[in-house]
């Protein structure tokens, strides 16, 4: 399940997504992700994403590399 920090389910986030992916071209995912880290890292995870040295840290499944 994907759950907001405001408690937001994942369908609330359907058209901000839509809208993304819709322009790709003009979002820099490439240097908005600055970690990729697997699911079994999760808690290093996030005290990475609670520091000043990640913008933006991704949780792929079994280590993945899941950008467009």
């Amino acid at each position: 399940s994907v759950i907001g920090v405001g408690g937001e389910t994942s369908t609330s986030y359907l058209s901000s997504m839509r809208l993304m992916a819709s322009n790709l071209k003009y979002f820099p995912f490439d240097r908005i992700v600055t970690h990729r880290m697997p699911l079994e890292s999760a808690q290093q995870a996030v005290e990475l994403a609670q520091t000043d040295a990640a913008m933006k840290v991704m949780m792929v499944p079994n280590g993945e590399s899941i950008l467009v």
